[in-house]
C-alpha cells in the first residue's frame, strides 16, 4: 500500500477536527430545530409565550389544566420531531454517502444525534419525569411496561450502531481511495469516538452555568450515544476492506465547516444566551 494511504497522527487529527466541526453544526441545528418547533406549537396551539435559549426553552403558562392533548404536545411532539429529523437525515446520507464530498458528515452526525435524542429521551423518560416521562406519568403507565420501553430504547440505540458502522466506514472515502482492514479501527477513533467525546464536552461547556437546568438529564441523553459507539465497535471486526472511486488520497482541514462551526457556536451561546422570545 502506498505510504500516503497510512493514517498518520497528522491525518487522524485532520479527520477528527473535520468531524468535530460537523458534530457541532449538526447538534446545534438539530437541538435548536426541536426546541424551536416545540415552542412554536405551544404558541400556535395555546397562545403560550416562550423563550428559546441555548440550553432549552421556557414557556410562560398560567393556571393551565393539563390534558392528554397538552401533555402530548409539550412533552412528546419534540421527541417525535427528533425521530423525524433522524429519518430524513439518514435518508439524505444514504443518498450522498458514496460521494467524496465532506458535507455529508453533517447528515451523518445529524441522524446519529437525532436518533440519540429520540431514543435517549425514551430511555430516561421511562424511569423519570423527563420529556415522554411526563406522558407516561399522566397515563399512569405501569412500571413493568416502562422498563420494557426503556429496554426497547437501549436496544434501538444498539441497532442504530449496527447499521451505522458501514455508513461511517464509507465516509472514509472523503480522504482515501481504499480503506484496508488495518485502517478501520484508527479511522473510527478519529471519525467517531474522539469527535463524540470532544463534541459532548463542548456542548456541556456551552451550557454553563445552566448545565444543571434539567438535572443533567439532557447531558445524559446525549451521552447515551455511547451505546451506538459500542455497537459500532462490535460490528467493526466484521467490516472488510473497501475500494472507493476516489483517484487519490486527500487530507485537508476543511476551513469552511470549521469556521461555520465557530460562528454557529458563538451565535448559539451568545445569541440564544440572551433568549429569543416568541
Amino acid at each position: 500500500m502506498p505510504e500516503s494511504s497510512h493514517l498518520t497522527p497528522n491525518k487522524n487529527l485532520i479527520i477528527t477536527l473535520n468531524s468535530t466541526a460537523y458534530f457541532m453544526l449538526a447538534y446545534i441545528f438539530v437541538i435548536t430545530l426541536i426546541n424551536f418547533t416545540s415552542m412554536v406549537l405551544a404558541k400556535v396551539s395555546y397562545g403560550w409565550d416562550g423563550t428559546l435559549y441555548h440550553y432549552g426553552f421556557d414557556l410562560e403558562r398560567k393556571d393551565i389544566t393539563w390534558t392528554l392533548e397538552r401533555v402530548v404536545l409539550i412533552f412528546f411532539i419534540g421527541v417525535l420531531i427528533a425521530l423525524l429529523v433522524g429519518v430524513v437525515f439518514q435518508f439524505m446520507y444514504q443518498n450522498v454517502r458514496k460521494g467524496s464530498g465532506h458535507f455529508k458528515l453533517f447528515f451523518l452526525w445529524g441522524y446519529l444525534i437525532a436518533y440519540t435524542i429520540f431514543f435517549g429521551d425514551i430511555v430516561f423518560g421511562a424511569f423519570i419525569n423527563y420529556m415522554p416521562g411526563a406522558f407516561f406519568n399522566y397515563m399512569n403507565v405501569p412500571m413493568v411496561f416502562r422498563v420494557i420501553i426503556g429496554i426497547f430504547g437501549l436496544i434501538m440505540l444498539f441497532v442504530i450502531g449496527q447499521f451505522s458502522a458501514k455508513n461511517i466506514l464509507i465516509s472514509l472515502n472523503i480522504y482515501l481511495r481504499r480503506a484496508s482492514v488495518s485502517q478501520i479501527e484508527p479511522f473510527f477513533y478519529a471519525q467517531l469516538i474522539i469527535p463524540f467525546v470532544i463534541g459532548n464536552i463542548l456542548v456541556f461547556i456551552l451550557k454553563i452555568p445552566y448545565q444543571g437546568k434539567f438535572e443533567y438529564i439532557d447531558t445524559l441523553v446525549m451521552l447515551s450515544m455511547v451505546i451506538i459507539v459500542i455497537s459500532v465497535f462490535f460490528k467493526m471486526d466484521k467490516l472488510q476492506s473497501i475500494q472507493f472511486t476516489k483517484h487519490h488520497d486527500s487530507f485537508k482541514l476543511r476551513r469552511v465547516p470549521f469556521l461555520l462551526a465557530i460562528i454557529a457556536i458563538l451565535l448559539f451561546r451568545f445569541g440564544l444566551g440572551m433568549g429569543i422570545s416568541l
